[in-house]
C-alpha cells in the first residue's frame, strides 16, 4: 500500500512537471564560484611515464580510467587503464595495447572505456595500402583485463584493410562507444560524402548511417551515451550552412553560433551538453545543457566569472557539467558553479578533460599539466559533493540526487527511499522523470 501511494504521488508530480515552464538563459545574473572539496586520486604519474601523456583520459561508471602515454623508451605509445589502486606506492595500470615497430598498431586515438571494461579506440594500422601507400584506419576494441599480447577486435575498418568496407577512411578522434557494444564514428564513404555512422561491435552487420552530407551539411564527431542507452548526438550544419545540434539523427536545435563540443548522457531522456556562441560576432561562449527538448544555459563567458572554455565539456546523467577554464576545473549544475579543489595535492595546474570525463558518481578524470593522469573523487561533508545514501533521504527534500549503490544509475530521494530513474514505459517512468525535473527546477538560475 505504501509503495502504491508513493507511486500515485509520483504520478501527480509528473503531471505537474509536464505543465511547468522551462527557464533557459540565465538572464544576466552572474554565478558565484564556490569551492568544492574532492580527493584527487593518482591514476598514472610522470615517474612512470616521464615522456608524457597523449589523449585526454576517459572514465566509466565504476571509476576506471583509460589513457595513452608515451613509453619510457619512446619507441611506442601505450594504451592503458587504471583505477587508482597502489602497488609498492605507485598507481597500478594495465596495458591494453601498444603502437610502434613491435606494437599492434601504428597510431591510437580517442580511447573510451565502458562499464563492462571494454576499451574502444580509433587506430591507424601498420600495413599500408599497396596502391596508395596510405595506412588503413579503423575502430577496434579490447577488454581491459585481456593479456597485452591478445589481439584487439576490429569493429569497423576502411576499404584499404577490408575490401568489403563501404568506407574510404575512418575519421581520427571521431569514435565513441556505449556499454551495449554500439559504436559511433565519422567516416568518408565511397561516394565522397562524410557522415556519422553507428554499428554494434559484435553483430557483424554493416554499420548504419545516422546522418551524412547528402542529407545535411557538415557533420562533427559523434558522441554516444556511455552506459546502456544508445542515444547519440553530434554537431554539424544544415545545407544552408547554419549550425545545428543533432540528437538521435534528428535536428534538435539550429541557429547561428550553434554548436560544438558535444557530450551526451541521461537516464529517462537524453541529456546533451554543448558549446555555442552567444552572438555570432561577439566571441562570447555559452555552455548549454539540453534535457529532451528543454535547453538551459549553464555558463556564460560574458556574465560569469570564467575565461575561455578549454577541452571538451562533459555531462553526466544528473546533468552535472564538468569543464575547464583558466587552468581550473569546474562543475556546473544550472544554478551553482563549483571549483574543484583537492586539498591532498594543492593547485591542480593546467587541466585537460575529454567528453567522457565525469560519471554519475561525480568522479572526474583529467590530465594535469601534461604529466599526471588523475581522478577527482567527491568528498562528503558541507564542502564536498558526495551523494547521500538512501538512509539520508528521509531528511532531504524530494528530488535530491542520492546514491542507490549502483554506480551506473541516476537516483533521487523520495521520502525515505532513493529511487533510480529507469527508461521504461508507463506511469513509473513518468514519475521518476518528474523527480529529475523537480531537481532541475530547484537548480534554475534566477
Amino acid at each position: 500500500m505504501r509503495s502504491q501511494l508513493r507511486r500515485e504521488r509520483m504520478v501527480s508530480i509528473a503531471a505537474l512537471m509536464a505543465a511547468a515552464p522551462w527557464l533557459g538563459a540565465p538572464g544576466g545574473t552572474p554565478l558565484v564560484v564556490q569551492d568544492a572539496q574532492y580527493h584527487c586520486t593518482m591514476i598514472a604519474t610522470d615517474t612512470q611515464f616521464p615522456n608524457g601523456f597523449g589523449a585526454e583520459p576517459a572514465i566509466n561508471a565504476l571509476g576506471d580510467v583509460v589513457f595513452t602515454a608515451l613509453a619510457p623508451d619512446v619507441s611506442s605509445v601505450e594504451l592503458r587503464a587504471g583505477d587508482g589502486n597502489l602497488v609498492a606506492g605507485q598507481p597500478e595500470t594495465s596495458l591494453v595495447t601498444t603502437t610502434g615497430p613491435t606494437g599492434e598498431f601504428l597510431h591510437i586515438a580517442s580511447p573510451v572505456i565502458d562499464d563492462e571494461g571494454w576499451v574502444t579506440f580509433w587506430v591507424r594500422e601498420h600495413e599500408p595500402d599497396p596502391l596508395s601507400g596510405v595506412h588503413p584506419t579503423g575502430v577496434y576494441r579490447k577488454r581491459q583485463t585481456a593479456a597485452p599480447t591478445a589481439q584487439s577486435t576490429p569493429v569497423v575498418r576502411d576499404a584499404r584493410a577490408d575490401p568489403l568496407s563501404p568506407f574510404l577512411d575512418i575519421q581520427e578522434g571521431s569514435s565513441d562507444a556505449s556499454t551495449t557494444g554500439m559504436v559511433v564514428f565519422n567516416a568518408l564513404r565511397a561516394d565522397s560524402t562524410r557522415g556519422v555512422f553507428r554499428g554494434f561491435s559484435a553483430s557483424g552487420a554493416a554499420p548504419v548511417a545516422i546522418q551524412y552530407q547528402g542529407g545535411v551539411g557538415l557533420v562533427g564527431p559523434a558522441r554516444i551515451h556511455p552506459g546502456r542507452r544508445n542515444w547519440n548526438a553530434f554537431a554539424g550544419t544544415l545545407p544552408s550552412g547554419v549550425g545545428a545540434l543533432f540528437v538521435n539523427g534528428s535536428v534538435a536545435e539550429s541557429h547561428a553560433g550553434c554548436c560544438s563540443a558535444v557530450s551526451i548522457h541521461g537516464a529517462s531522456e537524453p541529456i546533451v551538453s554543448y558549446a555555442q556562441l552567444e552572438e555570432p560576432l561577439s566571441g562570447d561562449m555559452q555552455l548549454v545543457v539540453r534535457r529532451g527538448t528543454n535547453a538551459q544555459v549553464y555558463v556564460d563567458s560574458a556574465v560569469d566569472p570564467v575565461g575561455d572554455f578549454y577541452s571538451n565539456p562533459s555531462v553526466n546523467g544528473y546533468g552535472e557539467l564538468a569543464f575547464t577554464s583558466d587552468n581550473t576545473l569546474f562543475v556546473a549544475d544550472g544554478e551553482t558553479l563549483r571549483r574543484v579543489v583537492c586539498p591532498n595535492i594543492g593547485s591542480l595546474g593546467g587541466i585537460d578533460i575529454s567528453s567522457r570525463a565525469i560519471n554519475n558518481r561525480g568522479q572526474i578524470a583529467f590530465q594535469r599539466a601534461g604529466f599526471q593522469i588523475m581522478r577527482a573523487d567527491p568528498l562528503p561533508g558541507p564542502l564536498g559533493t558526495a551523494r547521500p545514501d538512501a538512509a539520508s533521504c528521509a531528511s532531504l527534500p524530494v528530488g535530491t540526487p542520492c546514491d542507490d549503490g549502483d554506480p551506473e544509475s541516476v537516483a533521487y530521494c523520495d521520502g525515505d527511499a532513493c529511487i533510480a530513474v529507469v527508461p521504461e514505459p508507463g506511469a513509473i517512468a513518468c514519475a521518476l522523470a518528474a523527480l529529475s525535473s523537480l531537481s532541475r527546477l530547484r537548480r534554475r538560475r534566477a
